[in-house]
């Protein structure tokens, strides 16, 4: 269960530390500390397959393990990132919402005491048919066709509504009688979304994932 007053917020994104430390984030003008917001038995945790590959000796035992499933790992939710270790993102390589701490900073002594900044893994995994850079890009132009052929309640911006917006990248969305429903994307495929263009995107109105199928009710 996640302690909601270890949650961190920053601007309008939550972050959520899912490790069993505390993330001490040290940025040029101040350090944010990220506590541990769950306890120890609800840490996600990969789950393990272990076989003898061979001994040496008497006893000595080489084992094949192999990692598996991922429990303990909550949903994924708008607007919102979970802190875990590199191994948790390397088994859930579909997950975008996932980030490890990055440029470690060390003591005199060699100690880990922080870090500048926050990762995710780059993937090229596959689903047996395409890789996920595949099905990105393959979203990216379906729903760019969704919004040029509806140019009435499609728009996109450089800018979210208080004026933030992600190095190099823009918002695109749509207004559907059940909600708004917008995409991320990297200023490259700007001129692939011929709508209107906004000063700033509209107010963010709290839609998930799940909201896709507001789609069908353009």
């Amino acid at each position: 269960m996640i302690k909601k007053e270890k949650i961190v917020k920053i601007d309008w994104v939550k972050f959520i530390n899912l490790t069993p430390h505390t993330i001490n984030l040290i940025l040029e003008t101040e350090t944010i500390k990220f506590e541990s917001a769950v306890d120890k038995e609800f840490l996600p945790r990969c789950s393990e397959e272990r076989n003898i590959f061979y001994t040496i000796g008497r006893s000595l035992k080489i084992n094949k393990k192999k990692f598996g499933e991922v429990v303990n790992l909550p949903e994924e939710k708008s607007n919102t990132y979970y802190l875990v270790s590199n191994m948790i993102i390397s088994a859930c390589q579909h997950r975008t919402d996932l980030l490890a701490p990055d440029e470690i900073v060390r003591d005199e002594k060699g100690l880990i005491i922080g870090c500048k900044s926050f990762s995710f893994q780059e993937s090229n995994k596959s689903d047996g048919y395409h890789t996920f850079d595949e099905l990105y890009e393959h979203r990216m132009v379906l729903f760019s066709l969704v919004c040029n052929a509806n140019k009435r309640y499609a728009w996109k911006s450089k800018s979210h509504h208080d004026g933030t917006m992600f190095d190099n990248y823009f918002i695109v969305g749509i207004n559907t009688t059940k909600g708004q429903y917008t995409y991320h994307y990297h200023m490259e495929n700007w001129d692939r979304f011929n709508i209107k263009e906004l000063e700033k995107a509209p107010v963010y109105d709290g839609h998930k994932p799940s909201d896709i199928y507001r789609l069908y009710d353009i």
